[in-house]
């Protein structure tokens, strides 16, 4: 395993699909070098995990969820849970990275494959600082992919769910 910046994802709420293993695998596979993360707040996910055979992969339980985050208290976001754990999963991301003093990561959502990305955290970090997220629309941007070489960032938009910007979702946090 090489010092890469790892791969994160975080799946909160419900067992997670079986589809992921796929997904995981592949990822896993085509990215060899890079150590590979689950984050999960489901126990009875652990069988699905289980079919993950990769030395590169790791599955992290979450015990503990911040409470206090603004994220969990704001109004005004989108009814229902999925819009909730979507935006959550930033809070999940900053106390994890908090407690394994990492400092630049990528994170993907489990529904993407991804492909081997090897120097693309090298390309990113010569252009600048930040969190790197596509957009979809001048408002809006999604975190199927993302990239934080400045960790700052997610307690920026973790204060975007404040007022007065009281976002709705993951994807206008992103795009603020």
């Amino acid at each position: 395993m090489s010092n890469k910046n790892p791969l994160i994802y975080v799946w909160l709420g419900s067992v997670i699909p079986k589809w992921s293993i796929k997904s995981l695998n592949f990822t896993c596979k085509l990215n060899k070098k890079r150590k590979i993360l689950l984050l999960y707040d489901t126990k009875k996910s652990i069988n699905i995990i289980r079919n993950i055979k990769s030395k590169n992969f790791e599955s992290i339980f979450i015990k503990n969820i911040n409470k206090s985050s603004p994220i969990l208290n704001s109004s005004n976001l989108f009814e229902g849970d999925f819009w909730k754990l979507t935006s959550q999963r930033f809070q999940i991301l900053l106390d994890f990275l908090n407690k394994e003093k990492i400092l630049n990561f990528f994170h993907a959502e489990l529904d993407n494959l991804i492909f081997n990305f090897d120097d693309l955290d090298n390309k990113l970090d010569n252009i600048g600082s930040g969190i790197f997220v596509p957009k979809d629309s001048f408002n809006r941007a999604i975190a199927s992919f993302l990239y934080c070489n400045r960790t700052e960032c997610l307690n920026e938009i973790i204060d975007i769910y404040k007022p007065p910007n009281n976002v709705r979702n993951d994807m206008e946090a992103l795009g603020i």
